[in-house]
Order: C-alpha cells, then structure tokens, then sequence
C-alpha cells in the first residue's frame, strides 16, 4: 500500500511533450561542430608514448582536443571574446594549463576528456608578454613583469608571485628529468627555469621550484648575441640567430657556456627533437644538432621549405626522423643518422599549391615500423592527417581531413541549382521562337520523347539499386532491407554527380566566403562539401575588405545564376591583397568550383551589383575607386542606360551622412553627389549596425486590417537604412531610419540605460532590435514598425522623391527576454505570405524560433472579448521561451554570429542557415506545412476510400438503371 501511494505523485507528474522520433533527427537539418583556425597546436605524448588526441588552442578563443584516429572533436572549450590574442598552453602528464584573457586567468584542463580541474585569476592588468611552463603539480606563469607560481592539487589562487627585473625576454622552460649530465647547478634539480635576456647584454637563468624563484641557483650569463626577436627555446636549449647568420646554442640544464658557428640568415624552426633545431633560409633549410659543447649540421636541403618537424627513433635523437613538407601536397621524410632521403611523396588531388603553417610527427608504432603519421595545419585552417609509408612509393593514404576555415565564415548565400535536363527542355521548348504549327508539333514530339527517355533510364537505375538492396548475397533482415531501401534516395541525393533541381526547390548549394580566403560549395541536403576553393592559390597575400563600419568582410556577388539553360553561373568574390594593396575580383562557377578569372583594380571604396543585366543574362560588378573613379566588371555595352543608382555613406564616428547618384550613359558611369546630412553624434557615440533590406525580399500584403475592419497601410520604403549607434559612456543606444535616396530621416528613437550587445533585424516595414538593459539587468527585445496612414497609397511602386500623404508613423513596443542573445535572423519565403519568424541564438547552445505575432508592437493591452474572437495576443511583458520552439533541438552550437534565412518552391518552408565556431542547417515553417502533405499521412487509407468511392457509385449507378428498367416495364 505504501509503494502506490509513493506512485500516485510520480503518476500526476507525467504530461504530454514534444519531441522527435530517432528516423526524424538530420532527416531536414545537420549541424557541423569546429575548432576555429589553430594557432598551436601539440600532439599528447603522455601516455606511454600512446597518442590519441591533438591539442590545439584557435584564433576563436578555443581550447580543444582532436582525435587522432578519426578527426571528431574530443572535447572543446570556448574562452573569453574579449581578446584576439594567442593562448599559450603546457601540457603535463594529465593536464592542459592555458593561459586567457591576456596572461589575467590560468585554467587547467583534463587532456583527456576536457573537465576543468581548476582556474586562477592571476592579475586584473592584461599583458601582450605572456608564457607558461608546468611540470607535475607546479605550474609557472609569466605576465609582463611578473611571474606566478600555481602549485598542489586544490588550487583556489597562486601559491606565489614574484618581479621580473627590467629584461627584453622572460620565457619558462620545462627540463626533462635526468636529461642533463653533471652536478652543481640547481638548475639541474629544478624542472622549470625561468630564461630573461637583455638585448646584446645578458642571458639569466634561474630555478623555479614550488617555494618561488632560487635566487641561489640563478646563473647570469655574458650574451652579446642575445636578441629577443631572433631566439627561441627548444626543448633545453636556447637558439639564437643573428641577422648575419651566426647560430648560437646555449644549453639551459648545465649553463655551461654557450657555442657559437657560422651559418646562414634565415628563420628558426622548432623540432621535437633534443637540442636540434632547423634553420630555413631564402634557398636552403638546414638542421643543427648540439652534441656536448659543439654545434653539428646533420641535414642540409638545397631548398626553402613550408614547414619542418622531427620526431626520435626509440627516444634516440640521433636516430630522429625530420618531415619536410614543401607544401601539404609535397612532403619528403629524412634520417637525421645518416642524412639521407628515406621517401618522398606528392598528392596530386591538390588543386593549387597551400603553405604549410604547423607539422606534427608521431614516431612509428612497433607492429608498423615504417608507417609515419602526420598532421599537417596548412596557412588556409585545413588539418589533415596523411600516413606515410617509408618503403612504399605511392600516395600517402589521407585519414581524414577538417575545414577548419568554416568557423570563420563571412558571408553565407543559398543558390538555386541548375535545371534538370526535363526542366530545361521544356524552357528551351518555349525559347524557341515561333516555327509554325509543324515546327511546334515536331519539337513538341521530340521533347516528350526525350522525356520519356529519361524517364526510361532513371526507371532502370532505380530498379537496379532496389535490386541490389535485395540481394541474397547480403543480410536476410527484412528490416535491414527495408532501411537500405529506405535510404537510397539519400545514396542518389549525396553522390557525385552534377546537382539538378528537386520539384520544390528545397535542394540547394550553399556558398560561402571565409575571412581565411577560402570559398566553399557544400549541399544543403546533407552539409557535405562539393568543393573548395583556395582564391590566392596560395600566396598568403589575402586580406579581407573593410566595411564602412571596420568589420571585415569578403563578399560575394551572382552575376548569373544557374536558371539559364546552355550558360554556366558566375559568381564573383571580392578581397585585398596586403602586399599590392589592390583589389581583387575573383570570378568562378558556383556549382564545381572552377576558377574563371581574375582581375585587379586599385584600392575600392564600394563594390557593388548592377540590377539590369547586359548580354547573356550578366550582372556587371559596380567598382566605385577610393578616386571616384566608377568601373564595371564587365565593362558595359556603349548603348547601355539605366535608372541612377543612390549611395549612401556614413561615418561611423562622427555620424555624417553622404548620398550620391550613380548614373550610366552609353556604357559609362559618373558619380556626383547628391545630398548630405549629420545624425549629430555625440563625443562618445558610434554606429555599430548598418542594415538595410534585403533587394529580393517580398511583401505580400500591403496592409493591416484593424478591429473596426479599417486597413491601416504599411510604410514599405524599398530604399530605407536603420541604423544603430551606441554611445556607451552615457549608456544610450539610438535608431535612425533614413531614406538612402533623398536622405530624409525618417525616425529617431533612443533608449536610455543600455549597453551592448546590439542586435539589430530590418525586414518589411519593422525594425527588430535587442540590447542589454542596465537599469533592469536583462535582455530586452525592442520591436519598431512603421505606417503610412489609412489611406491606400496612389502608386504601388514605391518613389522615395515623391512625399508621401502623411507622416509616417512608428509605434514602439519591448519585451522582456530571459536569455542573452548572440545572433539574430528572421525567416524569409518565396512571396512572403507565411507568417515571419525571428530566430536568436541563444548563449547556452539553443536556436529560438518566436513568430511575429508574439513580437508585435500593436499587441493591445486591454483585451477584449472582441479581439479573442479575431485572433489577437494580448500584451504580455515576457516572451515565453519553450524547448519544443528549438529549431535544433538537442544539437547545441555555440558562438554563432550570422543566421540567415533563403526561400525555397514551398510557401511555407523557409530554408534557415546559422554560422559561427558552429554551423547548422535547417527547414523552417513558421505558419505550418500548409502546402504539403505531413510524413504520417495515410495514403493507403485515402486511396482505398477513393477506390471504394468509385466502385460504390459504379454499383450504385448500376442498380439504379436496373430498377428505372423495371419501373418501366411494370
């Protein structure tokens, strides 16, 4: 009796949910999880010479760990925004120590599944001087001028700090125990030294241990070589190059005097190899060895090679093995023993020639003593893990490969695909021209008998596929065979073959620009990459534009599409080279990825796209030069005219507004200006958001029908900008909507007691805006919309030079929202009709979907009987946030920064794209599927009441003729 009154509560518990079934999860949406570019990255060696995972610190303020054997993420942790700043790590036998938030916070990391073990807030002053060192349970830190010392197992704050005397370098070097030969020193005894140097002067080392800095063991050594820019310590060995090309080893665990050779200039390279070090010089690379007091040249390479990395032979460094790689696809392995070539290989998938930032070696395993695997981090953010065999002479096998550039991505676009060969014989059937009654009928017969040509061959495809599923070869499992069955349209739709439009156009390619000067191709059926492209080919020259706002950028314009049968699509891609300062137009194919050209042009102040297209359905480039000077890309027929083009400019410190007029005649453009205005900025005040509407966006309807069934009609203005300036002193944020055209400002609204972050979304005739609010410490979600009047306008086509009837007007509402909010999109459809929805991600991982009508400015406060009945929301200060309105349900993704949404053939489904360190893929449908059938409808059941139907009335007509028959003849 007691145990059912213990089930009774648990029973009142249970309610219903929302929820998925395991055949639904990635069947409409996939998420891709990443690393960000590495900027050091070290393999773990800890366990018994056993390595599983890379470790990496990024450029996106992530700490991670990579698996060795298959490239999935182990773990990853995100750290702190406000800095861009490399984070330094030291690896012990467990952990992972790193250094954040510019040398202020030490953390420490299990290596092998990512748990944070402890974290110490060292200083509140940031430095840009910052290194670390950890052995066992010590850890040392150097920040600026001092130095930390973090010892025990319960850590809570550091053991001791100490001062730095005045040096130009301070460094902690990690000793590796019983390395060293020789007594007397304590640096012998000590794990950590800390090494400072003055230019020129004097090299000092002294001894760490768990109390603080040894002042008696400190060794200051005579250095006149010593120069901060040109020296690196390896191992236990400090290495110097001078500008002349003199190298000098000083080693640190017997500070004995240093040694000194001739060599020549050029850089110093790392190895993971004792007392070894590599010099890479304009046209040689040479590898140094410190045997006791005397410097050896064990290699030399009559080349300048990409990178360089060396491993020991059973824990031997003469027998050290050294990879050098000209580029990832040109790799070449040497024996430091003997100074020989053991293999040398060369992947020729490689599409251009990509610098090498980072190699990482592991020594050969005792079952394979000739397989080498390598880790190669080339300039453009590719890992990649090759195994190369020494005794065989082919291509090293690829084990896997991660895009890491993906984390970085500048601007995301869905394009349609090309038609498919029935679609486009019927546009070519109707591009014809007029043939006449017999030419028609004869294309006419020829296109349906290609159709049903094809439709023979896909027929016999399918069946040979269903056959193959069926094989009696394979598994009996009739549900393994229904599941193989079951996925071959998934096989068909991620096979290599050339991409064709699907019957709703929910199939598309995404293009994407990076700010690491790569552009991807991926299928948004399945998020898999079609193609790369590498727009320097190499040259480390890339450089982002920067907007009017500072923010980097590199975009990426459609010049034609792939809606034109016989014509393949342009796209052109748009970057800096940072060593000519020019501009760069880079045109290729969206859908292979083929590079078609490229063109330079002196340094650009705007690039934009033309509306009208020229010949063979091309949209020419406008380049407006920081001269003035307009150019077109390509150059314009000499009969061309358009309507004028506006520009509008602003400075985003001083709020200074600047409209100019484009105009085209006889294929030549001019600029002049137009008109110029002030948003009157005060001191410390500055635009952060620039947005305005997108120029293929639709509005369906032009009005609002009110309770009393008057139309109050929308204020759409085709050429309006909002803009978003924060003045973060005096705590208040401003939103100006200004007409690009005439320069009329339109509205002003402030917002007092606000910081950031600011984010802002302009879509029809309504502004969406959040800020952080410090008079209530919340999220706040402000909603801005704009009306003409009850007065239908004369002209449906908007003119931004002719006054409109009245004032607009703005109404204001803002909503409360319980959760921080890092990005903000909102859906879009084909004609806009669907009901619009925002999406935000949210800081804990989630994508939140809110309709619009929830986010409402005319939401009433009195809620009457009258307006229940027609549907309204009444006023509610909160916004409600419910796990089932998570678009990606369980599949968190994290620093997201862009969220974009693109129309597909269905009205109701809106194809929704968030990028970030995370990417994820999904199909909205803010109003409903109303325009396709669900996945559980029942066509069987349908089908068979319809057949019923139809036999019912047969029957019925049947006995209704016989009994008018006998009626006749009673």
């Amino acid at each position: 009796q007691m145990g059912w009154i213990h089930l009774v509560p648990c029973l009142l518990l249970i309610s219903p949910v929302l929820a998925l079934f395991e055949d639904q999860v990635g069947k409409f949406d996939w998420r891709q999880r990443f690393v960000g570019c590495p900027t050091q990255v070290s393999l773990d060696r800890s366990r018994g010479g056993r390595i599983d995972n890379i470790l990496l610190t990024s450029k996106e303020q992530a700490v991670a760990a990579i698996s060795l054997n298959n490239g999935e993420i182990a773990w990853r942790r995100l750290q702190e925004k406000n800095t861009t700043d490399d984070i330094p790590f030291a690896t012990t036998e467990q952990l992972m120590v790193t250094v954040t938030d510019n040398g202020r916070s030490v953390r420490a990391w299990e290596k092998m599944k990512g748990g944070l073990r402890w974290s110490v807030w060292l200083s509140d002053t940031p430095s840009t001087s910052v290194s670390v060192g950890a052995t066992g349970d010590l850890v040392a830190v150097v920040s600026g001028n001092t130095i930390y010392g973090i010892e025990g197992s319960d850590i809570t704050s550091y053991s001791w700090k100490g001062v730095i005397t005045k040096s130009d370098w301070s460094r902690v070097s990690t000793m590796a125990a019983g390395s060293s030969t020789g007594s007397g020193s304590s640096l012998l005894r000590s794990e950590l030294v800390l090494v400072t140097g003055i230019n020129g002067q004097k090299v000092t080392l002294t001894p760490i241990d768990a109390s603080g800095l040894s002042s008696e063991g400190s060794v200051s050594i005579s250095a006149n070589w010593f120069d901060s820019e040109r020296c690196l310590i390896s191992r236990e060995t400090l290495w110097c190059l001078s500008s002349s090309g003199s190298l000098t080893a000083l080693p640190l665990s017997t500070s004995s005097k240093s040694t000194t050779i001739t060599a020549k200039p050029g850089t110093l390279r790392l190895l993971s190899i004792s007392n070894t070090i590599a010099v890479v010089g304009e046209d040689e690379t040479t590898v140094f060895q410190l045997k006791g007091t005397e410097i050896k040249k064990v290699l030399s390479l009559p080349v300048a090679v990409d990178s360089i990395e060396g491993v020991s032979v059973d824990g031997d460094s003469e027998k050290g093995v050294v990879v050098v790689a000209h580029s990832i696809y040109n790799l070449a392995v040497y024996q430091l023993e003997k100074g020989s070539q053991l293999a040398k290989a060369t992947l020729h998938s490689s599409p251009s020639r990509v610098p090498i930032s980072s190699l990482l070696l592991s020594s050969p395993s005792s079952s394979s003593p000739s397989e080498f695997q390598i880790v190669a981090v080339s300039t453009d953010c590719r890992i990649e893990s090759l195994v190369l065999d020494v005794k065989q002479t082919g291509e090293p096998f690829i084990e896997w490969t991660r895009e890491e550039a993906l984390a970085r991505v500048s601007k995301a676009e869905m394009l349609d695909l090309p038609l498919s060969e029935l679609q486009a014989s019927i546009e070519s059937e109707f591009e014809g021209g007029d043939l006449g009654i017999v030419g028609a009928f004869i294309r006419r017969v020829t296109t349906q008998a290609h159709q049903v040509k094809r439709w023979a061959i896909m027929t016999s495809h399918q069946l040979v596929a269903l056959s193959s599923s069926l094989s009696f070869g394979r598994s009996g499992n009739l549900a393994e065979i229904l599941g193989r069955i079951r996925k071959q349209d998934g096989v068909r739709a991620t096979r290599s073959e050339p991409f064709e439009r699907d019957f709703f156009n929910t199939r598309k390619l995404v293009l994407l620009t990076t700010l690491e000067g790569v552009i991807y191709g991926l299928d948004n059926a399945d998020g898999r990459m079609v193609w790369r492209l590498n727009v320097d080919e190499g040259s480390t020259h890339f450089s982002p534009l920067k907007s009017q706002l500072g923010e980097e950028t590199v975009p990426v314009y459609m010049q034609r599409t792939a809606v034109h049968p016989g014509l393949y699509p342009i796209a052109t891609a748009v970057y800096k080279d940072k060593k000519s300062l020019e501009t760069v137009l880079v045109s290729f194919d969206p859908m292979s990825g083929k590079l078609l050209s490229t063109r330079r042009t002196p340094p650009v102040k705007r690039v934009d796209i033309l509306p009208k297209e020229i010949n063979e359905h091309i949209h020419p480039l406008v380049v407006i030069l920081k001269s003035g000077k307009v150019v077109f890309e390509p150059e314009l027929p000499s009969d061309f005219k358009t309507m004028p083009l506006h520009v509008m400019d602003i400075d985003p410190e001083t709020g200074s507004l600047e409209g100019s007029e484009l105009s085209i005649v006889n294929g030549v453009g001019s600029q002049s200006k137009r008109w110029s205005g002030d948003l009157s900025f005060e001191k410390d005040e500055k635009a952060i958001i620039v947005q305005g509407k997108p120029p293929t966006q639709r509005v369906h309807s032009r009005g609002r029908v009110l309770l009393d069934r008057n139309v109050h009609y929308k204020y759409i203005n085709p050429n309006l900008v909002a803009v978003a300036s924060l003045d973060e002193i005096r705590q208040t944020l401003s939103i100006h909507l200004i007409d690009s055209v005439s320069g009329q400002i339109v509205h002003t609204g402030r917002v007092t007691k606000v910081t950031g972050p600011v984010h802002l979304v302009h879509c029809e005739h309504w502004v969406a805006y959040s800020y952080w609010s410090e008079k209530s410490r919340r999220t706040e979600l402000g909603i801005l919309e704009m009306y003409e009047g009850d007065e239908l306008p004369e002209s449906n086509i908007f003119d931004s030079l002719i006054p409109t009837l009245h004032q607009p007007k703005a109404i204001v509402a803002s909503y409360i929202f319980s959760q921080g909010i890092e990005a903000m999109g909102v859906s879009e459809t084909e004609q806009g009709a669907t009901t619009r929805s925002l999406i935000m991600a949210l800081p804990f991982g989630g994508l939140f979907e809110v309709t619009r009508r929830f986010v409402d400015a005319t939401r009433p406060v009195d809620f009457t009987q009258e307006m229940r009945e027609e549907g309204m929301v009444p006023y509610m200060p909160e916004i409600p946030i419910a796990t089932e309105d998570m678009v990606n349900y369980n599949q968190s993704v994290y620093s997201i920064k862009t969220i974009k949404a693109f129309p597909s053939g269905l009205e109701s489904t809106s194809l929704m794209l968030a990028c970030g360190m995370d990417m994820f893929y999904t199909r909205l449908t803010p109003s409903g599927t109303f325009d396709i059938l669900k996945d559980d409808y029942d066509t069987g059941l349908i089908t068979l009441v319809l057949v019923g139907l139809f036999v019912g009335s047969y029957v019925c007509k049947r006995i209704v003729k016989r009994n008018s028959i006998k009626a006749a003849w009673a």
